[in-house]
C-alpha cells in the first residue's frame, strides 16, 4: 500500500501536472522513481501520473520513457488506470508517445490492447512535411558565404532504405575543413 505521505505526493502531482515546472522537471522523476520500486501500488501511482500528463508533452514522453526503462525486461500485472492512460499515449501526435504506449501495454502484460498500441505506433498519418530545408554547396570549397539554404521536396525512401527523422544535427570542426579544402 502507498504510504500516506507518498499518496499526499502524488495527488499534488496530478493537481499540478499542468503546472511548467511540474510537469516539465518533477512529474517524469516521479514516474520513474515509483515504477523503480516495482510494486503492485507503485506502479499504479506511476500510471496514475502517467495518465495526467498532457499527451502532446515533452512530460508525458519522458514518463513514459522512464516507466519503460524501469519495467525494461519485466512485465507486471495491469495497473489500476492503465487503460485510460494507453488511451492518453495512443492519442497522442508524437510517434514516440504511441511506440511507448505499445511498448507498455507488452510489459503490463495488456494483450487486449497490443493489436491498437501496434496500429497507433505505426500510424502511416504523421504529418510529414512536403518540403525541406537543405544547405546547397554553390562553389566545391569554400567558407559560409558558397554556402545557401534550399528547400526541396521531401524525397521518397527507396528499396532498401528508411525515412528517419533527424531531431538535431551538428557540425563540427572536420565539416568546417572539408568546406575549406583543408581535411587530410
Amino acid at each position: 500500500r502507498v504510504v500516506p505521505e507518498r499518496e499526499r505526493v502524488v495527488a499534488w502531482l496530478e493537481k499540478n501536472a499542468s503546472r511548467p515546472l511540474v510537469g516539465r522537471h518533477i512529474l517524469f522523476r516521479a514516474v520513474r522513481r515509483l515504477a523503480a520500486e516495482g510494486r503492485p501500488d507503485t506502479l499504479r501511482a506511476a500510471v496514475r501520473l502517467l495518465r495526467v500528463a498532457p499527451p502532446e508533452s515533452d512530460a508525458c514522453w519522458l514518463a513514459a520513457k522512464g516507466l519503460l526503462e524501469e519495467l525494461e525486461g519485466r512485465s507486471a500485472d495491469v495497473p489500476d488506470g492503465w487503460r485510460e492512460a494507453f488511451a492518453g499515449l495512443r492519442a497522442s501526435k508524437k510517434i514516440e508517445v504511441r511506440s511507448a504506449a505499445f511498448r507498455l501495454a507488452a510489459c503490463f502484460r495488456a494483450k487486449e490492447l497490443l493489436p491498437d498500441a501496434a496500429s497507433a505506433a505505426g500510424d502511416a498519418s504523421l504529418h510529414l512535411p512536403e518540403r525541406l530545408s537543405a544547405v546547397e554547396a554553390l562553389a566545391g570549397i569554400g567558407g559560409p558565404e558558397a554556402l545557401e539554404l534550399t528547400e526541396m521536396p521531401l524525397p521518397e525512401p527507396g528499396q532498401g532504405q528508411a525515412r528517419v527523422r533527424a531531431v538535431a544535427i551538428g557540425v563540427g570542426r572536420p565539416d568546417a575543413l572539408i568546406r575549406t579544402g583543408r581535411y587530410k
